[in-house]
């Protein structure tokens, strides 16, 4: 106990470089282990990691702090408040009911360190451990990484989905297969989505039976991941959920993601659309499952299209070959290929948008929409000076799309284009703007790179390796990605290079 004592006070000691209670919420938003009070190496990882598994044992110093909130001297009462608020992991569910029982006043002072120490801050911490474990390659912390994860219990296909994956994927070592067979039991989707990624990692022959039970899983998301990792290892017994998941009420690019792999697999169509509602799918859907029943065992199926190489060039550097030309919201008449577009031409593998031409502003869409995926490309103001922007999540006409904006000085902030919804990274609907976190390092006339990575509706904008900016929400639907060209005060265009795309 007295073990367990000193590591309490050392974490109550932490004080974070940015306090949640003063600063606002986005300008923490970049987040990194040092931004919560711990280093940014193995032991800051393990530190963070530990103090996430151990809430439970630190009831009675919660109770503790609740009694201070009842005293009667008015400063014990505020030093109380400032030393709940400034705790990196707090147990929100003991809190809660600590303040149904607590004095009014200790209620409110509870409530308000609830409402600061959000699950969103709390989400940014786990990003950043993952962040971390992922990039010093953290071997050997599974059990402890699934352990955290489990305090905040399901967090559904998102951004800390993914990481988790990739981030048990990192640190998964060979004698962690026992505990991933008790991983896949977990109350926690996101530790059984997890562990699948790991088991594939290190179970090698076994992981495919290993994987098998998780087909029946509750949760769509982790039947995903056994029916994905199924195929890669070249399992027939990957049909069945991916067929089973045409009928997944809640996530319609759950659908049509299953949809893509069982036309790649099998070959197969079947007139399922992805978009239809429960009555228009049930048809089809079991049409797929009754060719699957007769066929499974012994079709050929195409596991190389299931499984090769996701990464492509959205520009080709010749021509607009792949993109439609847009006026504002709407496609221009024909789309399809087009050699060239007005303020827009394409010289030695550069896509060039003059911000001079009579017309104002200029878009092209991709004639492809893409779901979950790694935007890459390179940038530049020829003239140090500009404006321009990447749309993302595109859809029909008029719908409009979150623009990625591209200016010297602003590039990473985020705008609402049209009757998109989604919200910024601190929780709210973005009405019209999100500024970026920090300043940028953009390389005035020279290229820069442009990262953006789309999950599930979530968004992450990276300016020459920094992140810029969050937004979380949006459209779980296949979109479009667009390229703008504005009105400058002066003549200034922008110019694009080596636009990759890699499906995620």
């Amino acid at each position: 106990m007295k073990r367990f004592g000193g590591r309490l006070l050392k974490f109550m000691s932490v004080v974070f470089v940015a306090f949640t209670l003063c600063v606002p919420p986005q300008i923490q938003a970049d987040t990194g282990l040092a931004d919560f009070g711990f280093s940014n190496d193995r032991e800051g990882v393990i530190e963070l990691l530990g103090l996430l598994v151990n809430q439970d044992n630190a009831k009675d110093f919660y109770r503790g702090i609740v009694t201070e909130l009842d005293a009667d001297n008015f400063a014990t009462r505020e030093a109380a408040t400032l030393k709940l608020s400034r705790m990196p992991v707090i147990d929100r569910a003991l809190l809660e009911e600590l303040s149904g029982k607590a004095s009014p006043e200790a209620a409110i002072r509870i409530q308000r360190v609830l409402k600061t120490n959000s699950l969103e801050r709390f989400d940014s911490m786990v990003t950043a451990v993952l962040d971390a474990i992922i990039k010093i390659k953290a071997k050997g912390l599974t059990e402890l990484l699934f352990k955290a994860l489990e305090a905040r219990g399901d967090y559904g296909k998102g951004e800390i989905w993914n990481k988790s994956c990739k981030a048990a994927e990192v640190t998964v070592v060979l004698t962690d297969i026992d505990y991933l067979s008790t991983a896949l039991q977990s109350r926690s989707d996101v530790v059984r989505g997890a562990a699948i990624q790991a088991i594939s990692k290190v179970a090698g022959e076994r992981a495919g039976d290993m994987i098998l039970p998780s087909t029946g899983d509750s949760s769509p998301y982790v039947v995903w991941e056994a029916a994905r990792h199924l195929a890669l290892l070249h399992r027939h017994e990957c049909l069945k959920p991916f067929a089973k998941l045409l009928m997944c009420d809640e996530d319609f690019g759950m659908r049509w993601r299953s949809l893509d792999a069982l036309r790649k697999l099998t070959g197969e169509r079947f007139n399922y659309y992805a978009a239809g509602n429960r009555e228009e799918r049930k048809g089809p859907a079991a049409k797929w499952m009754a060719w699957i029943e007769a066929n499974a065992a012994d079709a050929e199926l195409n596991f190389g299209a299931a499984t090769k190489d996701r990464r492509g060039k959205l520009f080709n550097g010749k021509d607009l070959e792949g993109w439609s030309e847009f006026s504002g919201l709407e496609p221009q008449a024909g789309g399809g290929k087009i050699a060239q577009a007005r303020g827009w031409q394409v010289k030695g593998g550069v896509l060039k948008g003059n911000s001079d031409v009579k017309g104002g502003q200029g878009e092209l869409r991709t004639d492809e929409r893409f779901l979950n995926y790694d935007l890459s490309l390179e940038y530049r103001f020829p003239e140090g000076d500009g404006d321009s922007g990447i749309g993302i999540f595109a859809g029909d006409r008029g719908s409009g799309y979150l623009e990625v904006q591209l200016h010297p000085g602003n590039s990473g902030d985020l705008y609402r284009i049209g009757g998109i919804d989604i919200d910024a990274d601190n929780g709210d609907q973005l009405r019209f703007r999100a500024m970026k976190f920090q300043e940028s390092n953009e390389r005035g006339e020279d290229w820069n790179n442009l990262k953006i990575r789309v999950i599930d509706g979530a968004v992450e904008v990276f300016v020459n390796g920094l992140l810029q900016n969050r937004a979380r929400g949006g459209p779980k639907a296949p979109g479009g990605i667009v390229l703008r060209r504005e009105i400058a005060l002066r003549s200034a265009g922008i110019e694009f290079r080596n636009i990759i795309l890699e499906k995620l």
